[in-house]
């Protein structure tokens, strides 16, 4: 047995049985004798090549073409013979003694079956170019095709001249080849078995054509190879490498294998309202997210599956992640009812942080996280109820489409889609202000002055009791009435000392009882706690007292527009409620 158009040398032994022995002994010793010689096909039975036998090609028929053998002392001569298709054929030779020979009516025969196999396989890709593969970096070379997506290929059995073998897959059981794969990048990636279809493996005088199917992103090597060796149970005959296998030669190198689209599944992201401990926010006031965006972005390729080895290894030659998720066109709208209030991104966290794309497990998948961004519900003009905040995030199809033009496609498979995030919900929104009432006392006794977050049900403005957040601080006294005897400098606000929470706090702490607090006490109904200190004797008169408020808790108290209020606050004067006409107290 040996490989098909090379030359092999042929031992002819005529032999026969001594007596009284029964040894084989040489028939012929030392002489030269004509032999006949034919073949025949043994598997397939047919074809259109002829054994060549000394440089001869030999008939089909008995008694075949006569060859003139010189038989040595053992009764072995020796000729060469060649054969360039593929299969079973017989060799049979037939000797017919002669008066001259001395041995007439003798008539000795003998037959061998060998097998021949291809010398290789020739697996060629119209699509592909060699000079591709000498490219450097794999995870950067141009695109070849899509995972999972069939493109043409052919093979031809082969001959050591390089010439087709006709008779290869006519046998009698076909033989058949089948394709490998050695993966080049990513390294330690998936490596799927190559798909054949449309008629690769059924051979016509040698060769096929027909499709074949990588499902995965990547580089890779393919070697066409004997689907079951060994080739029509070859026999190895102890040549260096001559064995009943039939590998073809390496394409090296192709790909880049790219996903046919992406899968993008968001999370529910969850608004985290301005005010959490009280699980509310103000119009008008940005907040954040308790939960952030985040999409799990998948290769997946033209069958549906997901690509495991769209994923970054180790150095640029592995990094197949090609999808950047910035996501810099991202947009969010209100989905809330019962408000005129628009919403608007009014904090950009930035670029989008891609996660947990590394190679490891190479299961495809990384995780795009918007981090940072902030919302605000504009304050409307006129104040409106309460409402719950709903949101939708939409993500245009430019910011799903990574580098090579893969893009986020849906089951419609109608092209790059946007997608949009709904049902983002977060806490109550309250349309709110900060109040403060006129407050007035006599010079020797500390003063309170009422202060507290309000907002609008609907119908009036109520304390806000669950505002344990709003942080306010006060601007200086002004002398409301220059004339009197009190200046600004003769009281404060009692505080952790100078200038404490407040930003006027006394130079000495006040009673902690009375002391100032940023943000109304949990269980204070939304009241500050606000004192200033007695001027003392003689120090009698008015001051107007006003809070730094931040423009979402201002309110059209004059009429003028949104403004921080005023109280004004007097020390030994008792002004009474000016709507009153005349007032009397009774002991």
């Amino acid at each position: 047995d040996h490989v098909s158009d090379t030359v092999q040398n042929v031992r002819i032994q005529a032999v026969r049985r001594s007596s009284p022995t029964l040894a084989c002994v040489p028939l012929f010793a030392n002489v030269t004798r004509n032999v006949g010689f034919w073949s025949n096909y043994a598997d397939p039975t047919t074809g259109t090549r002829a054994v060549n036998l000394g440089g001869v090609s030999l008939g089909a028929a008995s008694p075949g073409s006569p060859f003139a053998l010189s038989f040595d002392s053992t009764g072995t001569a020796n000729t060469t013979l060649r054969y360039s298709d593929a299969g079973a054929v017989r060799l049979q030779a037939r000797y017919a003694g002669s008066a001259a020979s001395g041995d007439a009516g003798l008539v000795v025969t003998g037959e061998d079956q060998i097998v021949v196999r291809p010398a290789r396989f020739e697996l060629t890709l119209p699509t592909y170019n060699t000079a591709t593969a000498a490219q450097p970096g794999d995870a950067t070379r141009p695109v070849f095709t899509t995972a999972g997506l069939a493109f043409p290929a052919s093979i031809r059995a082969l001959n050591a001249s390089g010439n087709v073998t006709p008779n290869f897959g006519r046998e009698a059981i076909p033989e058949g080849v089948r394709i490998e794969s050695v993966l080049e990048a990513p390294v330690g990636g998936n490596n799927p078995t190559p798909v054949m279809a449309g008629g690769l493996n059924t051979f016509v005088n040698g060769a096929s054509s027909g499709t074949l199917r990588w499902d995965e992103v990547g580089v890779i090597t393919l070697r066409p190879r004997l689907a079951s060796a060994p080739y029509l149970n070859f026999v190895d005959n102890g040549a260096p490498l001559i064995t009943g296998d039939v590998v073809g030669t390496d394409l090296p190198r192709i790909g880049r294998f790219v996903p046919a689209r992406l899968a993008v599944t968001p999370n529910v992201p969850t608004l985290a309202p301005s005010c959490i401990a009280g699980g509310f926010g103000y119009a008008g006031q940005d907040f954040g997210f308790s939960a952030a965006p985040q999409l799990t972005v998948s290769g997946i390729n033209a069958l549906g599956a997901v690509t495991g080895n769209y994923v970054n290894g180790t150095g640029a030659a592995n990094a197949f992640w090609k999808f950047p998720g910035s996501l810099v066109n991202r947009l969010y709208a209100s989905t809330a009812t019962g408000t005129t209030a628009v919403l608007s991104r009014t904090t950009n966290g930035g670029n989008a942080v891609v996660s947990e794309n590394t190679a490891a497990p190479f299961d495809g998948t990384g995780l795009v996280t918007v981090n940072g961004d902030r919302l605000t519900y504009a304050k409307p003009a006129k104040p409106e109820a309460p409402f719950n905040a709903f949101a939708t995030l939409t993500l245009s199809a430019a910011d799903l489409t990574d580098s090579d033009g893969v893009c986020f496609d849906t089951a419609a498979l109608n092209g790059c889609d946007p997608l949009t995030v709904s049902g983002i919900a977060g806490g109550t929104q309250r349309w709110g202000r900060i109040a403060v009432t006129n407050a007035f006392g006599p010079e020797l006794m500390d003063l309170q002055v009422p202060m507290r977050a309000e907002y609008f049900t609907g119908t009036t403005f109520v304390a806000n009791a669950e505002d344990v957040c709003t942080g306010i601080s006060l601007q200086p006294l002004v002398d409301a009435n220059p004339a009197d005897s009190l200046q600004p400098a003769e009281t404060c606000v009692q505080d952790s000392g100078s200038p404490g929470a407040s930003g006027q706090g006394c130079a000495a702490a006040g009673p902690v009882a009375r002391r100032y607090t940023l943000t109304p006490p949990v269980g204070s109904s939304g009241q500050f706690m606000l004192w200033l200190r007695a001027p003392g004797v003689g120090n009698v008169g008015i001051l107007d007292l006003t809070p730094n408020v931040p423009a979402w808790l201002q309110f059209d108290w004059r009429g003028a527009g949104p403004v921080a209020p005023t109280a004004r606050v007097g020390f030994g004067v008792y002004q009474g409620d000016r709507r009153a006409i005349h007032e009397r107290e009774v002991y």
